[in-house]
């Protein structure tokens, strides 16, 4: 893997010979495992911004964007990579990604009137705050019980490496100077 730097932006690029890096990583970790330590990495945002939301706001708020943009681009990923690829191997175009991308949509626009609030410095958000949590707590649960495990069963090896390719991939930080060209 080489790594190019511009203007405090990393960009990664990557050739065949990390495929295999990559295979050994997930030779040990299921889809299932990875996408459910990004739900516990995320909670531990929203726990912070919870807890200093009304003794330090501006901490708090720092703390939303760090969840609002981490459970964007977990969005993001689920839906430009895992949920194509679930409706691929199952067959189940009109099964329960079709419940979750209609969740997703739910959480956007949460997040948004949230982020809007904190904008303006408008604390009260309790409401709009439990109405996320509720959603999301249903939320992951059906995905950690039901697609996770599905893809973990419909996936082999080889797949799941090129998977946390295009996850990465999909994540990653905009292409900068060198990056463009790869």
């Amino acid at each position: 893997m080489t790594t190019h730097t511009s203007k405090q932006q990393r960009c990664y690029s990557f050739d065949a010979a990390n495929l295999a890096r990559i295979q050994e990583i997930t030779d040990s970790n299921t889809l299932s495992h990875y996408f459910e330590a990004d739900h516990k990495r995320l909670d531990l945002f929203a726990e912070q911004f919870s807890h200093y939301l009304m003794i330090l706001p501006q901490l708090a708020s720092r703390y939303f964007t760090a969840f609002a943009q981490g459970l964007t681009a977990h969005i993001v990923a689920e839906e430009t990579v895992l949920f194509p690829f679930f409706e691929e191997k199952t067959g189940l175009q009109q099964g329960p990604t079709v419940t979750m991308r209609q969740e997703h949509q739910q959480i956007i626009t949460i997040l948004s009137l949230i982020s809007e609030k904190l904008a303006q410095q408008h604390y009260q958000i309790a409401a709009e705050y439990n109405q996320l949590n509720q959603l999301l707590a249903r939320h992951n649960k059906r995905e950690e019980n039901i697609l996770y495990p599905m893809l973990d069963q419909h996936s082999n090896d080889q797949e799941k490496a090129e998977l946390f390719l295009k996850l990465f991939e999909a994540t990653a930080l905009p292409h900068c100077g060198p990056c463009a060209a790869n």
